[in-house]
């Protein structure tokens, strides 16, 4: 079975959503070859991912495409599949989106932190007149050279 679904176009090449969303090559074969139903639309264009599979990284990179109710997955070992664990690939995303949230707290903290012993750290008003002290020194010197050298 299969065919275009419902509402959807196809151009011999590009089968397209009724969303405009499209679908290429082997994720378009896959789609016209089973009977895919009309409201399991895409949500992204087809993405490349290393690992492909977050639960499952041992089947390496590949492409991937996401639907309304079915992920396509494509690696060169394995050719296209329907993703049938999407619990696992969910758990295992929501991991690393936690992780990643938890990373920032910490950096986000260290930046406050950072920024608190910065604002703590009044200059020294006798370390900013030297340094003025200095700078005019050097303009005098530069002034002195310049005429010992023109004599």
């Amino acid at each position: 079975m299969g065919g275009i679904p419902t509402a959807w176009r196809d151009d011999g090449h590009t089968l397209i959503a009724p969303n405009g969303i499209s679908i290429t090559q082997g994720f378009r074969d896959w789609v016209l070859s089973h009977n895919w139903s009309s409201d399991d639309v895409p949500l992204s264009l087809e993405q490349h991912r290393d690992p492909v599979q977050a639960h499952a990284p041992n089947f390496g990179a590949g492409q991937i495409q996401c639907f309304v109710h079915s992920l396509l997955w494509w690696t060169p070992a394995t050719g296209v599949i329907q993703e049938s664990q999407l619990g696992a690939e969910i758990y295992a995303l929501q991991s690393q989106l936690d992780a990643a949230h938890t990373q920032i707290s910490s950096l986000q903290a260290q930046i406050s932190s950072l920024q608190a012993q910065l604002s703590a750290q009044a200059i020294n008003p006798k370390v900013v007149d030297a340094i003025k002290e200095i700078q005019e020194i050097n303009v005098a010197a530069a002034a002195a050279l310049a005429d010992l050298e023109a004599k």
